[in-house]
This record gives C-alpha cells, sequence and structure tokens, in this order.
C-alpha cells in the first residue's frame, strides 16, 4: 500500500521572509525522512519565540543543518507521486517556496490539505486526535519528526486507502 506523502514544517516564522529550519516527509512505503535545514546567507527572519519552544538556535541550524540544496535534491527524488499534503497549504507555499527560491527552482509537487486524504475527520477532529496522540506518547508539538509520526498515525487510523 503506498502512503501519502505528508510533510510538516518547523519554520523560522509565521511571515513571507519565514523559510523552513525543519522538514519531515513520509516516503510511499511508510517510512519517513526528517531532516534540519542549514540557513542560507540571506534568510535572516528568526522568531525568538519559536526557537525557544523548539529549542533550536540558528546556530544550531547552522552547526548541524544539512544545505538547502541537499534537501531540495532529496525532496525532488523522495515526492514521487508529485503531491505533498500539509496541514497549512498557505504557509506551507511560502516555507517551501522560499527553500525552491533560494536556487532559483520552483516548487515541484503540488501542496495539497491533509484533509483531501482524511475525509472523515473536520479540522477540530483532527485536532482533538492529534493532540490526545501528542500528549499520550510525551510527544512535542513544536517537533516536525514527531509531528509526521502523529500524522502517519492518523492516517493509517482514519486515511482514505
Amino acid at each position: 500500500m503506498n502512503h501519502p506523502s505528508f510533510m510538516t514544517i518547523e519554520p523560522s516564522g509565521f511571515t513571507e521572509q519565514s523559510y523552513p529550519i525543519a522538514l519531515s516527509w513520509i516516503l510511499l512505503d511508510g517510512s519517513y525522512k526528517s531532516v534540519f535545514i542549514r540557513p542560507e546567507d540571506h534568510w535572516t527572519e528568526w522568531d525568538a519565540g519559536i526557537a525557544s519552544s523548539s529549542g533550536k538556535s540558528r546556530q544550531d541550524l547552522l552547526d548541524m543543518g544539512d544545505p538547502a540544496i541537499d534537501v531540495i535534491n532529496e525532496l525532488e527524488l523522495d515526492v514521487e507521486t508529485g503531491i505533498l499534503y500539509v496541514e497549512d497549504v498557505d504557509m506551507a507555499e511560502v516555507w517551501l517556496g522560499n527553500l525552491f527560491d533560494a536556487y532559483q527552482r520552483d516548487i515541484p509537487f503540488d501542496i495539497r490539505s491533509v484533509f483531501d486524504v482524511l475525509p472523515s475527520l473536520d479540522a477540530d477532529a483532527f485536532d482533538d486526535e492529534r493532540r490526545f496522540l501528542m500528549e499520550t506518547n510525551n510527544l512535542s508539538f513544536t517537533s516536525s519528526e514527531d509531528q509526521i509520526l502523529v500524522l502517519q498515525r492518523i492516517w493509517s487510523d482514519f486515511g482514505e486507502k
């Protein structure tokens, strides 16, 4: 069975200048990848509130993040269906747009709502289920890796197969 290509994003902020600092995504076989992204020199947006809640500093990302071009290339190989499912389509387009724009590339896939493959859940039911799974498994609401694990479980339980 092929799994939808879900993605979760930890951003540097919530403006048009924000960029992804961590990405996690599901592969067709159900496994997942999670990466930290080294900020490009011209990416200066940094929301201190996000940094404190995620526990990552800009310096941490400069030290341990993968180069943005490597993340782009990996995504282009991994998103085989040409469709990425995210919770917030508008912000995902901003964050991924800034990632791909750093190398004068267009986003090579269609970004759609997770609710397209979770038709039995409305936003409130989705939030309730996510909160339950995050809290009962002691996961972090700010971690893209924890979020992708929860999203995968929700799809397993409620998703359109």
